[in-house]
């Protein structure tokens, strides 16, 4: 059973399935104007060192999850761009989840729309 499992790791390993460098990023949060209301369309990018990671358009109620690997979680930064907003939003990621299941919330982010 032993050589069994063994010979199951070195085959993910080898196939590129597991890496130990691997993180699962699980993000959730809605984005809402100055009044409450939740944007249409908003671009989430998840950014560190001016290196774009992950990127995906979504509604202002986001919820998402992606496997990257090779990153610094604490240099990384959520950086939030809406339809009709008037600025980006830029949020650190709060602390590493305990569980590949587990998501982040941002709560809710506030950005005010465009004159």
């Amino acid at each position: 059973m032993v050589r069994y499992l063994s010979v199951v790791w070195v085959v993910l390993f080898l196939t590129g399935c597991l890496v130990p460098t691997d993180t699962v990023i699980n993000i959730e949060g809605d984005v809402v104007d100055g009044d409450g209301k939740l944007y249409g369309s908003c671009n989430y990018a998840l950014i560190e060192k001016g290196d774009e990671l992950f990127s995906v358009v979504s509604s202002g109620k986001f919820h998402h999850s992606v496997v990257l690997g090779g990153f610094n979680y604490n240099k990384a930064r959520l950086v939030v761009e809406c339809d009709n907003g008037s600025s980006k939003k830029t949020v650190r990621l709060p602390k590493l989840p305990q569980s590949i299941t587990e998501y982040v919330s941002f709560g809710t982010l506030v950005i005010e729309r465009a004159k």
